[in-house]
């Protein structure tokens, strides 16, 4: 997404974007965004619809609306059969952080 997008989205939701220093970092934070691929979904009848994310390890990793993946501190925001949303928070470059929404879509191999 270019700059100006995310600064729009920091502009518009007129709030103060900080990404949370105490929260210990979950294991999908270890790797970029582009180091990860969506390989599947998982849901029981009636329960939480989880996404399988494979890692640049080779591990398969589950997944669900509220985690965090991605070295800029990305959350999970939704979850379909193709595609996980997020919203990142990233530096800005004049010593402020906005929010950037990305998607990380199914992979085909």
């Amino acid at each position: 997404m270019p700059p100006e997008t995310a600064e729009e989205i920091a502009v518009r939701n007129d709030k103060k974007v900080l990404p949370d220093f105490s929260r210990p970092q979950e294991y999908l934070e270890k790797f970029s965004l582009e180091a990860l691929r969506m390989r599947g979904t998982l849901q029981k009848p009636g329960g939480v619809l989880y996404a399988l994310v494979e890692d640049s390890d080779g591990g398969v990793q589950r997944v669900k609306v509220g985690n965090y993946m991605g070295k800029n501190h990305g959350k999970i925001v939704d979850i379909t059969q193709s595609q996980i949303s997020l919203v990142e928070i990233v530096p800005d470059g004049r010593d402020g952080w906005v929010e950037r929404p990305r998607s990380m879509v199914m992979a085909d191999k």
